[in-house]
């Protein structure tokens, strides 16, 4: 902090004098251009030795102007008090700078005025600069004032951005958040229907649905995760799913092997999978199939699940399960993400399609990377 400190203070210091220095050197080259051949003896060094010291001095100043700058703002409802202080101060400055430069010149050798009195020049010099040093430390006041508003305009960007930044991460974590208790009512409704008629298949159900619930709540509120891993929490689940539907569910996984390790976001495929069961095997008897696929295309990750239920009917809204899941990856990616769903085979079936920019994570993959079947 201290260095910190210590930079910054110097750079308070440092960038007037270097500012003082270009704008010294202009008026140096200024003045021996024009000098011609009228004046042939003007050199670089005698124009530079006149110069650079009035420069210096407005840069020695310039703190004291930004501090009564700061002090006496110019603004609708302070300017009858400040106006008339800044009119006072650049009068006395404006007369120090020039009883300054005078004392700097006399006497030395480059200015060649040694028989002129101190008094005279320091007079001379008062009522050539007067209205220059009037204007220039008008012009230091207008640059403090344009500097803080600046400033005031990064810092509300900021804050607006921070602001952004918090309420989407607080509403992608309520949309999560809404999800665990309805996949947990969900799993409760099946296992109370298991109790009496089987309890064996009750008891794996409890052990699975514990496994699951507690890797949910060891991700530590990573909202996202690498595929494998998710792969593998969705393995749980439907491990409870199997449970229930015994012979009549079937799942199909297909994945890249490069996508095991993109990052997705946490819990984003149980919702997927549970609705296919929903639309599918929940609406209709007999066996049915799920399929569920993971690929890169170009800068995006595609992930697939399709079920070969009756599909979506015309008009129907997705249900909680995948508007939560919309909501959050436009949270969490922006317009660089969706989440589609679209009939398939004339309507015999749904594939929902998600789409997210591929990020490569740096976890181990948490699930076989070679792609598989069940």
């Amino acid at each position: 902090m201290h260095n910190v400190l210590v930079r910054s203070r110097w750079a308070r210091w440092a960038l007037p004098f270097g500012v003082a220095t270009v704008i010294g050197f202009l008026f140096a080259a200024q003045w021996v251009l024009a000098s011609g051949t009228s004046r042939p003896n003007i050199r670089w060094s005698y124009a530079l030795a006149w110069v650079l010291p009035e420069w210096y001095l407005w840069a020695a100043l310039t703190p004291l102007v930004f501090a009564l700058a700061a002090r006496f703002p110019i603004g609708h409802a302070t300017w009858r008090v400040s106006a008339p202080l800044h009119v006072a101060a650049a009068g006395l400055l404006g007369v120090a700078h020039a009883v300054a430069f005078a004392l700097v010149t006399w006497r030395l050798p480059w200015a060649d005025i040694a028989a002129v009195p101190l008094e005279r020049l320091a007079t001379n010099l008062v009522t050539k600069k007067i209205v220059t040093n009037l204007l220039f430390y008008a012009g230091l006041v207008a640059l403090r004032h344009a500097l803080a508003v600046y400033r005031r305009q990064r810092e509300r960007e900021l804050r607006a951005s921070q602001l952004e930044a918090a309420l989407a991460r607080a509403h992608v974590h309520a949309l999560r958040m809404q999800l665990h208790p309805h996949f947990l009512f969900n799993a409760l409704h099946t296992l109370s229907e298991l109790i009496h008629r089987d309890p064996r298949a009750a008891d794996r159900m409890v052990t699975g649905l514990g496994d699951m619930l507690r890797e949910t709540l060891d991700s530590d509120g990573a909202e996202e995760v690498p595929l494998g891993r998710e792969l593998a929490l969705l393995e749980r689940y439907l491990d409870i799913e199997r449970i229930r539907f015994c012979d009549r569910l079937e799942v199909d996984v297909q994945v890249d092997p490069e996508c095991m390790a993109a990052a997705v976001p946490h819990l984003i495929l149980q919702p997927l999978v549970e609705n296919a069961i929903r639309h599918g095997i929940s609406s209709r008897p007999g066996a049915h199939r799920i399929e569920i696929g993971a690929a890169r295309r170009g800068e995006s990750l595609l992930v697939r699940v399709r079920d070969d239920g009756a599909g979506l009917a015309d008009g129907a809204a997705p249900g909680i399960g995948l508007g939560n899941s919309r909501a959050r990856i436009e949270q969490l990616y922006g317009p660089g993400a969706s989440l589609e769903l679209c009939n398939v085979d004339g309507g015999r079936g749904l594939e929902v399609t998600l789409s997210i920019p591929f990020r490569p994570t740096e976890e181990a993959h948490a699930a076989d990377p070679r792609a598989h079947r069940r």
